[in-house]
């Protein structure tokens, strides 16, 4: 038995009625296409991160397939050169500074969930803002949440350039700043550590920043880790290594005048992370801004009553307050403060994420159709291929088929290379390629199927050249010729005499038409002949 994947019913008469289908099989000019099957082909090229293949209406109304890509992002040679860890549990590929420092920002995050304790939460459509972002793990944390708006702060500039290649590498929904956030607007040094650089401040403090390790060593010890016995016995030679730091040049801005700038209404989760800082980024809160903050996380070095100070300033503003010193840093200064106000989220609808296509798409895309070609039947290749950043998703994280952008033929049209017509008999070709295929603009080396033509249009196409030209033309050669530069040089050298008479024959037709839109005088007017 054949099954035909149509969904249908016996009705009360005996008839069937057709209720869809059980697939996304559909039947474009003839062939019967499973589009789902050309989406896992596209995904197969190395350039490609994810794909999804629809179907809409063309310029002639006919189904045509469609093909959103989402394309690997190109780092910078020095960044691509580095090493990739792909998260575990987690699709989230990273670059990294250290590999044991991310193993440890990881485990915080990812695993413990530091974050994410006593009440705090991420939800679908919140806007988070992460101050000392370092590599942005936290970032990918909050922002791989539908519709979640994170904005991350990073004055380090060698970590800065990491945070926004992670953003890049796994298309999360973040803005990138290479700053950090205090009490002034300023530029002033910092003492940056390579090999720990969570530690890395304005405030650089080699005792301080000893002690806290030699605890760390010890609690691990204590806890009983593997190998901290090991690691114990040659703490202070580590410590030394790891605390090896340089100086930068890292700059600084008020929060609110961010918030001010860049119109952002609430923060559903503010995440400070500054390395003895803290009280200076929330010095830099105006008055009326602490009223759109609904969450606080930060984490606070008990510095001269430093502590009891934040705790104290977040319960004066209507915060409920936690604060709590993870085991691996109890004895030390750090601790974690969470702050959340203690009435009800009020429900908020989740804002649509808007997905538009790379208006500068990695040189890679202009190679997807003429590989898809040697791949598929020629009726598997979509008429259009829309570059995107990432897939738009439900807050349930499936795909959002109706968020996908309609196809933007502008862009389509302006494809790597494009060259505009230079001749009389080229401009002519381009604007009728233009209207039959729906497109503002063509190049005179695009391939007239490549910008979703086909048989039928080809058809129209060469109807309307032949009334142009005022002569025929063998249908054969827009099949042999399908660019513009090869038709018009086709045509031009069938005969030197058909392209001075084709450009009269235009320039007849033209006038004609403009005598026939011309008003005619009415009767009795002066002109009319009475």
């Amino acid at each position: 038995m054949y099954r035909t994947g149509d969904r249908v019913r016996h009705r009360a008469d005996g008839e069937l009625e057709f209720l869809g289908r059980v697939d996304h099989q559909v039947k474009i000019r003839g062939y019967r296409i499973e589009p789902g099957e050309v989406a896992r082909i596209l995904k197969d090229h190395p350039a490609v991160a994810d794909a999804v293949v629809t179907v809409d209406r063309g310029p002639d109304g006919a189904p045509r397939l469609v093909g959103h890509v989402v394309m690997r992002p190109v780092l910078p040679d020095d960044l691509a050169r580095r090493p990739r860890h792909t998260l575990a549990a987690t699709a989230l590929e990273v670059v990294f500074q250290r590999r044991s420092e991310l193993d440890h920002f990881y485990q915080d995050i990812f695993v413990h969930r530091t974050y994410v304790r006593h009440g705090i939460a991420i939800e679908p459509g919140d806007t988070v803002v992460d101050v000392g972002a370092n590599i942005g793990l936290f970032t990918l944390f909050a922002g791989m949440r539908p519709g979640v708006r994170v904005l991350s702060f990073e004055p380090v500039p060698a970590l800065a350039r990491l945070l926004a290649a992670n953003v890049e590498l796994n298309g999360i929904d973040a803005q990138v700043f290479d700053h950090g956030l205090g009490a002034t607007d300023a530029t002033r040094p910092m003492t940056f550590y390579p090999d720990s650089s969570g530690m890395s401040s304005f405030h650089a403090d080699p005792d301080e920043e000893r002690a806290v390790l030699r605890r760390v060593f010890d609690n691990e010890r204590r806890h009983g880790h593997a190998d901290a016995r090991a690691v114990a016995e040659h703490a202070e030679e580590l410590i030394d290594a790891r605390l090896r730091g340089e100086v930068v040049q890292a700059r600084t801005r008020r929060l609110s005048d961010v918030l001010r700038e860049r119109a952002i209404d609430r923060i559903d989760l503010l995440k400070v992370d500054v390395q003895k800082c803290e009280l200076e980024v929330l010095a830099g809160i105006d008055e009326p801004d602490w009223a759109r903050i609904r969450q606080l996380v930060v984490e606070v070095h008990d510095v001269d009553g430093r502590l009891a100070a934040i705790t104290g300033e977040l319960e004066r503003r209507g915060f409920a307050i936690t604060a709590e010193q993870d085991p691996l840093f109890a004895g030390s200064i750090m601790w974690n403060v969470y702050a959340r106000r203690p009435e009800p989220r009020a429900p908020r609808p989740v804002r649509p994420v808007r997905v538009e296509p790379l208006a500068d798409p990695p040189a890679a895309f202009a190679e997807l159709r003429p590989w898809l070609k040697q791949q598929v039947p020629h009726y598997l290749v979509p008429a259009v291929l829309v570059p995107l950043r990432a897939l738009p998703r439900t807050p349930n994280g499936k795909l959002d088929r109706a968020a996908l952008p309609a196809p933007d033929l502008a862009l389509a049209a302006a494809a790597p290379g494009h060259v505009a017509p230079r001749s009389e008999l080229e401009r002519m070709l381009a604007a009728i390629w233009c209207e039959q295929l729906g497109l503002p603009r063509v190049g005179i080396h695009d391939s007239f199927f490549d910008l979703g033509g086909h048989s039928l249009l080809l058809v129209a196409t060469h109807r309307r050249l032949c009334a142009e030209l005022g002569r025929a033309i063998p249908l054969v050669l827009l099949f042999e010729h399908p660019t513009i530069a090869g038709l018009a040089a086709r045509l031009e050298s069938d005969d030197p005499g058909h392209a001075a008479r084709d450009e009269a024959h235009r320039r007849g037709e033209l006038r004609r038409r403009r005598l026939q839109q011309r008003p005619r005088p009415r009767s009795g007017s002066p002109g009319s002949g009475s």
